[in-house]
């Protein structure tokens, strides 16, 4: 089995890029299915959900607005349980229907955080699209709408995410070896 080394940790590939490209299209279609005839905008959440994020809009059929926002709790493997909050646009959003792009939903502290702070600010509509849910870790009530894979307790690099800003740039899937 291939492996790669970041730092002190070894991770074995775990889904391969043509997996994750297929799942995308398939994201991308459901969206637009379920805004058939409605304007819609994105929030992508930085870091992490870039090349998703990047990818999905490829993977639209039409062109969106699209905003960034930056999240932060987590230092190294583990939640701070805090959520920092950086770039939000409120005015922008006033009154749109939303769609959060994020990269993997764990317990699902930053997004409800987000989510709340949306509905806040008087977006008519915030639904969520993740590449990676861990169901299992989820410990607020959140409605995922749209989600590329359920998985479990992996420790996931690649394709955007990462360790300590490492294993962003994979553009497959790698799991924490054991």
């Amino acid at each position: 089995m291939t492996k790669i080394q970041l730092y002190d940790l070894s991770f074995e590939k775990f889904i391969d890029r043509q997996e994750i490209k297929n799942r995308v299209e398939e994201l991308a279609q459901q969206i637009e299915d379920y805004y058939a005839h409605q304007a819609f905008e994105l929030i992508c959440v930085m870091s992490g959900a870039f090349v998703f994020c990047s990818d999905l809009c490829r993977a639209l059929k039409s062109q969106r607005l699209i905003h960034f926002i930056k999240l932060n709790s987590y230092n190294g493997l583990e939640s701070s349980g805090k959520v920092e909050m950086e770039a939000l646009p409120q005015d922008a959003l006033k009154n749109k229907n939303i769609v959060i792009v994020e990269d993997i939903v764990e317990t699902g502290l930053s997004l409800s955080s987000l989510k709340s702070r949306l509905m806040e600010i008087g977006v008519n509509e915030v639904k969520i699209v993740s590449l990676f849910v861990k169901l299992e870790c989820l410990q607020y009530d959140l409605i995922i709408d749209w989600s590329g894979f359920n998985i479990g307790h992996e420790f996931i690099v690649g394709y955007g995410l990462d360790y300590n800003q490492l294993g962003r740039g994979l553009p497959d899937i790698w799991r924490l070896s054991k």
